[in-house]
C-alpha cells in the first residue's frame, strides 16, 4: 500500500491546525519538552534585564594640529546576552574606521569602575569630550 501525502503551503499551514480550526504561528513551533513557559509572542513583556538599563557611551576628541593628530576614543558600557557586562573600547584617527576592543565583567559596578579608569587615564593624556556630547 503506497501512502499519499497532501502537500500545503507555508501560507495554509499558518491558518489552519490540523483539526482546519485557526492556530496562531506561535503554537506551530511550540515542543513542550523543550519550550518554556515564557512566551516572546506575549504582550506586555517586562524587561528582564535587572542588571543595567541604560547604555553609557563616552566620546573623547584630541586634536593638535602641529603634530597633525585627530584622535577619538570612544568608551560604551551595555549589557551582553550572557549577564555580564561589556566595556566596548573604539579608538582611531578622527574620519577613519579605528580598531574596538570589548571586555567583559561580571557586575556594573566593576565595569563602571573600568570605565571611569580608562576615561580618566585618556582625559590626563589630552582628551577631552567631543564638539556636541556632554560629557
Amino acid at each position: 500500500m503506497r501512502a499519499r501525502f497532501k502537500v500545503m503551503t507555508s501560507c495554509q499551514c499558518a491558518k489552519t491546525s490540523l483539526r482546519g480550526l485557526p492556530q496562531p504561528i506561535s503554537d506551530w513551533n511550540r515542543l513542550d519538552r523543550i519550550d518554556s513557559s515564557n512566551s516572546l509572542d506575549r504582550t506586555g513583556l517586562v524587561c528582564d534585564n535587572h542588571v543595567m538599563q541604560e547604555d553609557y557611551v563616552t566620546h573623547l576628541h584630541r586634536r593638535d594640529s602641529n603634530r597633525n593628530m585627530a584622535r577619538f576614543y570612544r568608551l560604551s558600557a551595555t549589557p551582553s546576552l550572557f549577564g555580564d557586562i561589556c566595556v566596548v573600547r573604539e579608538w582611531g584617527r578622527i574620519g577613519r574606521p579605528g580598531r574596538m576592543r570589548i571586555d567583559l565583567y561580571a557586575t556594573a559596578q566593576d565595569a563602571q569602575a573600568a570605565r571611569l579608569a580608562l576615561e580618566h587615564a585618556k582625559r590626563r593624556r589630552g582628551y577631552s569630550d567631543a564638539p556636541g556630547t556632554a560629557g
